[in-house]
């Protein structure tokens, strides 16, 4: 049987072409790897995604203000021209991490991360000992 190769890879004879195997080199399997852990991280992206657009509803934000209210004791602040969360928190915090007082206060007074503070609002901060 006469056999001619073509520049595909497949080698054909009397009218039947069989494909030669795919063989990968060794950067040819890690990029596979690579591709199929990436393809396996979406995957679960989108599995955790699905699971918590379904659980959101059922934990509420007063829920997780009322867990943070009860947790320690608070004051209340008003907000001065100039004033911003962090500097409320950096003299709340003493030598703690202003960044935990500032989700406390957040969470205190259920703002969103858009909201504005406004001079005058009175807003509950907790106290540090």
């Amino acid at each position: 049987m006469t056999t001619y190769s073509n520049n595909y890879g497949y080698r054909t004879g009397f009218g039947r072409s069989t494909a030669t195997p795919l063989r990968l080199t060794a950067r040819g399997r890690r990029v596979v790897a690579v591709v199929r852990a990436g393809a396996i991280a979406v995957a679960i992206a989108l599995v955790v995604s699905a699971v918590m657009s379904v659980v959101g509803p059922w934990v509420s934000a007063s829920t997780a203000t009322a867990a943070v209210a009860s947790s320690f004791e608070t004051t209340t602040v008003v907000v001065s021209a100039g004033d911003t969360l962090w500097s409320i928190a950096a003299e709340v915090a003493g030598d703690h991490d202003p960044r935990v007082i500032i989700d406390s206060i957040v969470a205190l007074n259920s703002l969103d991360a858009h909201d504005f503070l406004q001079v005058g609002q009175v807003l509950e901060v907790p106290v540090i000992q």
